[in-house]
């Protein structure tokens, strides 16, 4: 019955002489899903065909063309981004078989644009193949692509490029290093980049401070604070405003510390005033110096986990955005190795934070515990016993399977 009400409209639309917004409608009707099969014509073909194909409106066709063939295009690689999985697999056939940058450039842009990592996980070889492409923009757009789909597989392919010869390719490889949470291993060649073309007078070029700036948000995304922090306490120091504000940036991604908390850091840069914003950076080193001090808690192998899990299950006093941030961080680390300080500081009298580490624990430990809002102090604390004998039976075997595929 909805087919035929479609029909009847198009026909009708047809014989009022609307042949060619009828045509669009018609085939936006009857197609529930993208054409990919025309979507990726379009971007196979960068010069106008000798006939006018019925996307482009005659009048258009004959006034300018080879507009209006850019433009249809444009949309057809807008649709493939939007179509997500199912175009990428002929995204990358399209790539493959096609010599010709106006085609290769469309095609990876349609795939960096994408927004779910799993969608791209079948373009992941041919991306690190590309990372070798004699062309910046297809050096550049793979690793893009490779940050869009959050690729650790990616990272010393993309720490190698931190020293491509051209600064737009640094720039796609700091930043897919920041997407990719390369850890550790990519802190070390970033950091290298902090002071990247900064000398002591001259003029500064502004590809040496794009590198610079990009090179601090990538390291705030990383995740390793131990490795990083003191590296951008010193960027808070800088004279470059643009630099100081990605450093705050990227200690709040880290830490969960908002150094413009409590109004002080945004005063003192308004008033252009150092000596205001100098007890602020001291205050913030401080806690800082003290919070990598104060740990109870030694997690061989791990000590990026063993700095969390003190400061969610032996600071007692930390910061609660300090304490968010670190459960958030060891949800995404996904090592079961927390579990046994997540149990210590599930017993804590904030009920949120009790709702959020049993989120948490559950995840990692495959074994339910969920904190009711209602339930007494003491149904809790036996909750949380039962939750211990259960992950001791199971905990050596949990850890032991992450490990292996960790080491894939």
């Amino acid at each position: 019955m909805k087919t035929n009400t479609r029909l009847i409209l198009c026909v009708a639309l047809l014989t009022a002489g609307l042949l060619l917004p009828a045509s669009r409608l018609c085939q936006a009707a009857d197609d529930d899903k993208p054409n990919i099969p025309r979507l990726i014509w379009w971007l196979e073909h960068p010069d106008p065909t000798d006939q006018r194909p019925p996307e482009i409106d005659e009048q258009e066709w004959g006034q300018r063309k080879h507009q209006a063939w850019a433009e249809a295009r444009s949309r057809a690689r807008e649709d493939l981004t939007r179509a997500g999985a199912a175009a990428v697999v002929p995204l990358v056939e399209l790539i493959e078989r096609s010599k010709d940058f106006r085609v290769g450039i469309p095609a990876l842009t349609a795939l960096s644009l994408m927004t779910n990592p799993a969608d791209l996980k079948r373009a992941e070889r041919p991306m690190l193949e590309l990372l070798a492409d004699e062309k910046p923009g297809i050096r550049y757009l793979a690793a893009k692509t490779l940050g869009a789909m959050k690729s650790r597989r990616a990272a010393p392919a993309l720490i190698k490029l931190l020293a491509d010869k051209e600064d737009v390719v640094r720039l796609g490889a700091i930043d897919a290093l920041g997407n990719t949470r390369g850890g550790a291993k990519a802190a070390t060649p970033l950091r290298g980049l902090l002071d990247h073309g900064q000398k002591a007078e001259g003029e500064d070029s502004e590809n040496n401070k794009a590198i610079r700036l990009h090179t601090v948000k990538a390291l705030g995304k990383l995740g390793v604070a131990l490795d990083v922090v003191d590296d951008l306490i010193k960027k808070l120091r800088s004279k470059d405003i643009n630099e100081r504000e990605t450093a705050v940036d990227a200690i709040k991604n880290l830490l969960g510390f908002d150094i413009r908390g409590d109004g002080l850091w945004l005063i003192a840069d308004k008033l252009k005033d150092p000596k205001k914003r100098k007890p602020l950076v001291k205050a913030f080193e401080a806690w800082w110096n003290k919070t990598k001090a104060d740990r109870k808690f030694v997690v061989k192998d791990f000590p990026e986990l063993a700095l969390r899990v003190n400061m969610i299950a032996h600071q007692k006093n930390q910061r609660r955005d300090v304490k968010l941030k670190a459960i958030e961080w060891v949800s995404i680390s996904g090592n079961p190795r927390a579990v046994d300080y997540l149990i210590i500081a599930m017993s804590t009298p904030d009920k949120d934070l009790r709702t959020k580490l049993a989120k948490v624990a559950t995840k990692l430990s495959t074994i339910k515990i969920e904190h009711l809002g209602t339930e007494t102090d003491a149904r809790w604390g036996t909750r949380i016993g039962t939750f211990r004998l259960g992950w001791g039976e199971i905990r050596d075997r949990v850890i032991e399977e992450w490990d292996k595929r960790r080491a894939r």
